[in-house]
């Protein structure tokens, strides 16, 4: 029922109970732009290094969310490439594969193999 919805929207709504933790959002992100949705989210920090303005819509606070979604809602083709762009990021940049690589280089201490986004310099 869940692939059912998500396929049957045209956007979606990335909020967590915190947005204020350097790059977090839950799996909903991806669940969203993988399946091609236009993604509101909040500004998080950091953020920007995994998803750009042209590939989600970012807000700062209800009003913003509101007159954005009011936009989008009037300005389809718009909101079709916001959420294309967001899909084909999803799709290169989060795929299991690539983030499975970056898990085994991390976990074995080898030199990362690319530019990871969602890299730091300092590991826990």
């Amino acid at each position: 029922k869940y692939i059912d919805i998500l396929s049957s929207a045209r956007c979606g709504l990335n909020l967590s109970r915190r947005n204020d933790i350097e790059l977090y959002s839950s799996d909903r992100i991806v669940q969203l732009t993988g399946n091609g949705l236009l993604t509101f989210t909040p500004r998080i920090p950091g953020f920007e290094k995994l998803y750009t303005d042209k590939e989600v819509v970012y807000f700062d606070d209800l009003k913003d969310l509101i007159e954005k979604f009011e936009y989008y809602k009037m300005n389809t083709e718009q909101a079709k490439v916001i959420a294309e762009n967001g899909w084909k990021k999803s799709h290169q940049s989060f795929n299991s594969a690539r983030v499975a690589k970056y898990m085994l280089e991390v976990i074995f201490d080898q030199p990362l193999s690319e530019a990871y986004e969602w890299a730091h310099e300092v590991y826990i």
